[in-house]
Parts: C-alpha cells; sequence; structure tokens
C-alpha cells in the first residue's frame, strides 16, 4: 500500500476517527487493530508470516534475555534472534549480493522495522531497557503503521517520550499536522515526480544525453531523493502529530553541512543514531579492536595509534550503510564506503589544512568560506549518489561519468533540446520555481528559532489560510492528478 494511496487515506482517516472517539485507556489498542489492518491490507499473506514472525521472535527473546539466567545462554539468545531477524531481511531484499535467487517479494518497510526490532533486543541485553510483556503493546510499538512505510527508525527505550494516549484531541497539534502532510505531498507530488522525469530520462539512455545532460541529472536527483524522502517523513510525521504522537525527526538542513559528517548527521538521522548506537560503537568498544588499538598505538604512536581503530570501524559501519540501501556494490561504493573515505581523508589531512590556512591567512569565519565549505560536502555527496542511481551496477556508475566529460554541450540549455527529456515548457517552470520555494522555506527555517508552520501561524488568519490553501491548490493541480507521474513510488519505500 502507497503512502499517498486512496487506501492508506481512507485508511488514516478512520484510524483517526477511532482514535479520538474512544476512551484514552483503549486507545493504543486501536492502534494495534490499524497495524494489523495495515498489514493484511499492504502485504500478502506470505508477507504477513515474516512480519508477524519477526515481532515473535524479538518478543519472545527479550523475555528470556531479561529473565535471570547464565550469561552464555542470554548472548546465544541474542546472537541466534539477531541472526534471524537479519538473516530475513537480508534473504528476502539482498540475496542476488550473494548469488542466490530468491522470488518471495520483501514486505513493505522490511529494513525499518528489522532494525527498530534488533535495537530493541540489544536494549534488553544491555540492560537499557525493560522487555515488554504485554504483546500487544509491543507490537503497538514494533507495527506502528505509518512508520511501515519509509522510516523513521524508532526505539522501544524512547516510547514514552513518542507515544502519548493520555492527552484529548489537541486542535494546534491536529492542524499542524495536517499541514506537515500537506507540505509532504508537496515535496513528492509537484517537485520529486517531475524531477524524475528528467532524471530518469537522462539515465535511461546517458550515451545519447552526454556532457551536461549528466550534470543536470546528477544534480536534480539529489534534489528528487530529498524531496522524496524527507517527502515521505513529512507526511508520516504529520499523520504520527494528528494522533498526538512525536516521532524524531529523520533530516534537519542537510545541505547546510560543512562536512560530510556533519551532513550524514542531518541526513537520514535515526539511520545514523541507530548505527552509532548498535554497529559502530559496539564495534570499538569490542575487545578484539581494543588490542588493535593497543598494538597501533605501540607501533604507530598514540594520536594515529588511537585512529586507526576508529577508522576501521568507520569502514565496516560505512559498509553496512551501503548494504542496507541495496545490497549492490553501486550503494556499497556510493553511499558507502566513498563516503567513508571521504571522511577518514579529511581527518587524516585536518593538520595540513589547518597549515595551508595558516600560511595562506584565510579567515573561516566568512561568509565565503562557510560558502565554499558547503558546495564543497554538496559536491561529495552529489557525486556518491550518482552511483546511488545507478541502478544497473557499479559500472553503469564510472561509465556515467566517462560519459559527463565526454562532450562540452551546454547550448543545450537555451536551444530547446530539454523539451525532448518529458516536460513541456509549463512542468518545467512548475519544476523549477517548486525548487525555489523548497530552498527559500530551508533557507528560512535556518534563520529562525521556531519551524515555518509555527511562523505562519503566528501571522493573521487571512494570511494563514491563504499559505494553507494555495499549497492545497498547488498539490491537488500540478500534482499527480495532472499528470502521469508515478508519485506513489517512493524511492526508499523499496528499503
Amino acid at each position: 500500500m502507497d503512502i499517498i494511496s486512496l487506501r492508506f487515506l481512507i485508511l488514516v482517516i478512520i484510524s483517526l476517527i477511532a482514535f479520538y472517539i474512544t476512551p484514552l485507556r483503549v486507545r493504543r489498542y486501536i492502534i494495534v487493530i490499524f497495524n494489523f489492518a495495515f498489514l493484511f491490507l499492504a502485504n500478502d499473506l506470505y508477507q504477513v508470516i515474516g512480519i508477524v514472525l519477526c515481532m515473535v521472535i524479538t518478543y519472545i527473546s527479550a523475555i528470556i534475555v531479561e529473565k535471570k539466567g547464565s550469561l552464555p545462554l542470554k548472548k546465544t539468545i541474542v546472537v541466534l534472534s539477531v541472526v534471524i531477524i537479519a538473516g530475513m531481511m537480508v534473504l528476502l531484499k539482498d540475496s542476488k549480493f550473494f548469488g542466490l535467487s530468491i522470488d518471495w517479494v520483501a514486505p513493505l518497510g522490511i529494513s525499518y522495522y528489522t532494525l527498530s526490532c534488533i535495537g530493541y533486543i540489544l536494549d534488553v541485553y544491555w540492560g537499557v531497557d525493560k522487555a515488554e510483556k504485554n504483546p500487544l503493546r509491543f507490537f503497538m510499538f514494533a507495527g506502528y503503521y505509518p512508520i511501515m512505510t519509509s522510516g523513521p527508525i524508532i526505539s522501544y527505550k524512547d516510547r514514552d517520550n513518542i507515544f502519548s494516549f493520555d492527552k484529548r484531541f489537541e486542535y494546534e497539534k491536529f492542524c499542524f499536522g495536517a499541514q506537515r502532510v500537506l507540505w509532504g505531498l508537496f515535496k513528492k507530488m509537484v517537485i520529486a515526480a517531475r524531477v524524475a522525469t528528467w532524471v530518469d530520462a537522462i539515465y535511461g539512455d546517458y550515451h545519447k544525453y552526454a556532457g551536461i545532460y549528466i550534470w543536470i541529472a546528477v544534480i536534480l536527483f539529489v534534489i528528487q531523493l530529498y524531496a522524496d524522502f524527507s517527502g515521505c517523513i513529512d507526511i508520516v510525521l504529520g499523520i504520527s502529530e494528528m494522533f498526538g504522537f512525536k516521532l524524531p525527526e529523520n533530516f534537519n538542513l542537510p545541505f547546510l553541512a560543512k562536512n560530510l559528517s556533519v551532513f550524514w548527521r542531518k541526513w537520514h538521522i535515526t539511520l545514523g543514531e541507530w548505527l552509532r548506537s548498535y554497529i559502530f560503537y559496539p564495534i570499538l568498544k569490542s575487545r578484539p579492536f581494543q588490542k588493535i588499538g593497543k598494538t597501533t598505538k605501540k607501533r604507530f604512536g598514540k594520536r594515529l595509534g588511537k585512529k586507526i581503530p576508529v577508522w576501521l570501524s568507520l569502514v565496516i559501519t560505512w559498509f553496512l550503510i551501503g548494504f542496507w540501501h541495496g545490497g549492490a556494490w553501486n550503494y556499497i561504493f556510493g553511499v558507502g564506503l566513498f563516503m567513508a573515505a571521504i571522511i577518514i581523508l579529511g581527518e587524516m589531512l585536518e593538520p595540513l589544512w589547518k597549515y595551508i590556512i595558516k600560511v595562506l591567512h584565510i579567515n573561516t569565519d566568512t561568509k565565503a568560506f562557510k560558502a565554499f565549505q558547503i558546495i564543497r560536502t554538496w559536491i561529495f555527496f552529489t557525486f556518491g549518489l550518482s552511483f546511488f542511481r545507478s541502478y544497473n551496477g557499479l559500472r553503469e556508475g564510472f561509465d556515467i561519468w566517462k560519459e559527463a566529460f565526454s562532450t562540452w554541450n551546454i547550448n543545450v540549455l537555451w536551444n530547446g533540446d530539454l523539451l525532448e527529456l518529458g516536460l513541456d515548457l509549463g512542468n518545467i517552470i512548475v519544476m523549477f520555481f517548486s525548487i525555489l520555494v523548497l530552498i527559500i522555506i530551508s533557507i528560512i527555517r535556518s534563520r529562525s528559532d521556531c519551524s515555518v508552520r509555527q511562523l505562519i501561524a503566528s501571522k493573521n488568519i487571512v494570511f494563514r489560510w491563504a499559505c494553507y490553501l494555495i499549497l492545497l491548490v498547488v498539490v491537488i493541480i500540478y500534482g499527480q492528478y495532472a499528470i502521469e507521474f508515478d508519485a506513489s513510488a517512493f524511492i526508499y519505500g523499496k528499503f
């Protein structure tokens, strides 16, 4: 079930009505009912069985691990449960990477609920959280249906901060949630859908559309992915806000980051936090890596020796980031190992960089220097993401860049050839004007202490409703209803 399909919209409306007309003490069970409804509407029987099996294994394992018993037995249970849950995800989603061919279609959102379940088991094992004894309460969290589409990844230990069932209907929160849903629909249906037309046309025949065409495609794909993914998250967070739930943010102005490390702490935030908590730091603190740290300190000195285990842990973590996005080398390289290489290289060259800045008397506090840092980060991310879009493999990614430098045909920007890519002049104007709106909103957010919704809410009623109605009209007229885009196919939905 697609998140902007009519069926999903009806499910949300019915669940909201049912949620608010029932007593406070039973509202969590209303969510459970609609979680099950979503499972059966969005998946076939085998997929439902797979999801339920994952939940049951997680629920039982956590209870057993929490009970008093021998540590080796607990470790065995944790390892087995994590291997089984992660193995199900890998086999169903990434089996081709291992030369296998699984005909089953992976359940919707398998990568998101899988990570949440693994994190929950580990939290219970480490004593960070207690096991949930009530299976319905556990499924209310683990199977919360809006996040089954594209995240965010939530942690069970934060359930009390996320899910609130003791509050009555709040008009302001409900309206803010609806506004965020509308903003997400604008990003996805108006921006991402149009940008996808050009991106798909150029990537689909990059030998024909070489040179400047490819530069356009790789730049626009960054915008497409951001509008697509953050738009989906806006819809999920908006729906949750209408229920009165506060889910964690997944984006925080990533394109204003001054280096890749900061960028990835602002992009897909919940995935980064999960990987740091359950992959990076556990690896770094493990006995083998502690031994590596001692050895490297003796051989290379304290400063460099301390960094080497960190870099090795980074490489492993970024490999898994790439693999999580898709079991193919274009993902592993583009949004995995390449990003790790740039981050590690930046740390290695930091003393040289500081020396150059000092010798050349570069003022790092100027707007020009900060703009340089932002553009540099954006270039690195764009290059890596171009391989993410090379769906036919890593070789295609390098072939595309070869074609990008094969000719200099900048005249296509004004000679009308861009009209052959599937959009007429009117839709091109809508596309670029919508992107401009997205940029302006981002700038306003970066310069304000409150959200844009709060800024609009502080204005008079005429201005407020003018903004809401204009956005609604734009979505209806220029969204998927006005042009035949596959607006329901979120890029991250397949993950």
